[in-house]
């Protein structure tokens, strides 16, 4: 296999007709997928259950891009042609692991992409022997940051780190294992040969997806996905799961995604829908001063963060709420949204509060258990002069006051636990979505 991967890449490396160029380049990463499939069986599944396409305009050597609701693996042949053996099984493994990790959904609506890619870029670099060269790595953040970075985490946590640290990966890159201090002289970059343009190894640039698109196929998006992975998993020999990661194969045990209730559906389709500014992006023209290139365009932002108050009365059982707080969790993740929890009866209590973000598991503890005012959570946020603009979450059972005064705070959802709607207030702000009755799945 290692003999055709290289003469299949002379051939594409000597080709000079474009028809024989496409040809070649789909042989050439075919043959890549079946080495792959002999050397890490579930890895080669999926990467041989992805769509495949040959776009001579592809934004990369490799590139994954939404189509509807479809993921397509989008390849450069031009680009290909300088992508030696390594290379290729090197790239084809990155992307894959993106796949698993589901990270072309889970950030689809996420307007920072360039701090998105390298978050993603660091979590899956670290399952791979030789990342990709241009790719961001866990030591690339350290250097940069010059603090210690827990390996092993999820994508969502070096997001964070990278947002919380205003790093700028861009430029700075250099092949994995160099520094990135500027204590050592740089090796002069050799130019690429004439007719051959230097093109981005992995890009990312087709994950974003903007508009009525972000909410249109998410369901169709997520099942297909789901299709896809599970079907890899189920074809892997069960002596060969025994070779995976244990972080990977958590993500792709089949009891771990069994259908979730309707309404977390509804609520994460919502959430990737909802407006919340704009961002700066230079993937769009500045519609000001559309001439001036060096000026960035504006996207729309949506929501990255939600305010959780949990109803923690008598009435409301401990399993109910605990329940209720992992499919909040399961949400967190598939959405790379920042989730504050905080508990309350006829009080709220911040000593209860619980940032989460990134899968981390919920540790929930009941803080009071008296009777509840919804009055409380409004009165909250507002001597804590919380936006106005933030998207706001109540779960409870329904049972408080018939009136309340909600002091601005427009952008709310109630989410029931009986199977009706027996919320007590008359004339409620926002949305009112009854989950009582429906099945529990476990995380």
């Amino acid at each position: 296999m290692a003999d055709q991967l290289t003469q299949l890449f002379k051939q594409l490396a000597a080709s000079k007709n474009a028809e024989q160029r496409q040809r070649l380049a789909a042989q050439y990463v075919a043959a890549g997928v079946v080495a792959i499939l002999k050397q890490r069986r579930l890895v080669g599944e999926v990467l041989l259950a992805l769509p495949k396409k040959v776009a001579v305009n592809s934004p990369g050597t490799f590139a994954l891009a939404w189509k509807d609701s479809n993921l397509l693996l989008l390849v450069q042949p031009a680009a290909l042609m300088m992508v030696d053996p390594d290379q290729l099984i090197s790239l084809l493994n990155h992307e894959a692991m993106h796949v698993i990790w589901r990270h072309p959904l889970r950030y689809s609506t996420v307007a920072d992409q360039a701090n998105v890619k390298a978050a993603c870029d660091i979590a899956v670099n670290q399952y791979l022997s030789q990342p990709p060269a241009g790719t961001a790595t866990l030591t690339d953040l350290r250097q940069l940051i010059r603090q210690p970075v827990k390996s092993g985490q999820d994508s969502a946590d070096y997001l964070r780190i990278i947002r919380q640290n205003h790093v700028d990966f861009n430029g700075k890159l250099k092949n994995p294992g160099q520094p990135l201090s500027g204590n050592r002289p740089q090796k002069r970059q050799s130019r690429p040969r004439p007719g051959k343009p230097k093109v981005p190894g992995d890009s990312h640039r087709g994950w974003l997806v903007e508009g009525e698109e972000a909410g249109r196929f998410r369901l169709q998006k997520t099942a297909r996905l789901q299709r896809l992975l599970t079907s890899a998993w189920q074809k892997t020999p069960a002596k060969q799961r025994g070779l995976v990661p244990g972080m990977i194969e958590r993500q792709l045990r089949s009891d771990r995604h069994r259908s979730r209730p309707r309404w977390v559906r509804q609520l994460s389709l919502w959430l990737g829908t909802v407006p919340h500014g704009t961002a700066a992006s230079r993937a769009r023209f500045n519609r000001r001063q559309p001439y001036r290139m060096e000026l960035p365009g504006r996207i729309t932002r949506y929501v990255t963060r939600l305010l959780v108050f949990v109803d923690n009365s008598g009435s409301m059982g401990d399993d109910e709420i605990a329940h209720l707080l992992d499919q909040v969790n399961f949400i967190a993740q598939s959405r790379s949204i920042a989730v504050t929890i905080l508990p309350f009866d006829a009080a709220v209590h911040p000593e209860g509060r619980q940032e989460l973000s990134g899968g981390h598991q919920v540790d929930y503890r009941r803080s009071g258990g008296g009777g509840t005012s919804f009055q409380s959570v409004f009165d909250y946020l507002s001597r804590q002069r919380v936006s106005k603009e933030s998207l706001i979450l109540i779960m409870t059972d329904g049972w408080g006051e018939q009136v309340v005064h909600d002091n601005g705070y427009r952008r709310l959802i109630w989410l029931l636990t009986t199977k009706q709607n027996e919320l007590s207030v008359t004339h409620p702000t926002g949305r009112v979505i009854v989950i009582g009755g429906e099945p529990n799945w476990s995380n």
